[in-house]
């Protein structure tokens, strides 16, 4: 499962997913087990996290040159 745009208040959040089918009455609801949701820090906005943003500033220096990492 892939959640986007996810806010960093959704952080260390545990979740369980149900799936239920309305349409069809015999069917069982499944419940997936617990998970936990990380959601990683995008400072600048670009649809890239942090940890793989080369200019996660977006200043348009680079981290490497701006001795961030």
């Amino acid at each position: 499962m892939t959640i986007n745009k996810a806010p960093l208040t959704l952080n260390e959040v545990q979740y369980r997913v149900i799936l239920t089918t309305p349409s069809f009455k015999c069917g069982e609801v499944q419940t997936s087990e617990i998970f936990i949701l990380t959601v990683l820090p995008d400072n600048d906005v670009d649809g890239i996290p942090d940890s793989n943003d080369l200019d996660d500033d977006n200043d348009g220096i680079l981290d490497s040159d701006e001795g961030l990492r």
